[in-house]
């Protein structure tokens, strides 16, 4: 599992997971409250990913990390 934190004082929107650029399999998530976090685990096809990539507020943040 991947921990996601929303840092901000701010609550983040329309929150989307994708692991190495898989469209086909986004996990998507309403919202999240300021300073909360949420626990993400990929598909079991997923589970030998190499990036995650999360966007949110309809792509205005955009973070990609590598593994």
């Amino acid at each position: 599992s991947i921990k996601i934190n929303n840092n901000n004082p701010q609550e983040i929107h329309n929150v989307t997971v994708m692991f190495d650029n898989d469209t086909n399999r986004k996990q998507i998530y309403n919202s999240m409250s300021p300073f909360s976090s949420i626990f993400v685990t990929p598909e079991k096809e997923d589970l030998d990913f190499q990036k995650i990539i999360v966007t949110a507020n309809d792509g205005r943040l955009h973070t990609i990390k590598s593994r």
